[in-house]
């Protein structure tokens, strides 16, 4: 578990800090379509890491809930709750 927590921060850490810092401290003017593009591929990586951080929380507790048989107590609040 740590080797994962570690391969993402490093890759956050490339993805995020260092290359955008030697593409821009190296003192070439970039063109507005360069820089359109890399608008589109940084709001895209934000989406599949917001799809990602929404959907494998859910994964995991259908898949737990499944093991101890929760999914009927949990499916009984949310009905009790859509009620009031």
């Amino acid at each position: 578990m740590c080797t994962r927590w570690a391969i993402g921060l490093a890759l956050a850490l490339v993805l995020v800090v260092i290359w955008p810092g030697i593409m821009f401290t190296t003192g070439y003017i970039y063109s507005e379509l360069f820089l359109k593009r890399w608008f589109y591929l940084s709001f895209g990586w934000l989406i599949v890491a917001a799809i990602f951080f929404i959907k494998r929380p859910i994964i995991e507790f259908l898949q737990d809930s499944s093991k101890v048989n929760q999914w009927e107590s949990l499916v009984k609040r949310l009905f009790f709750i859509m009620r009031l």
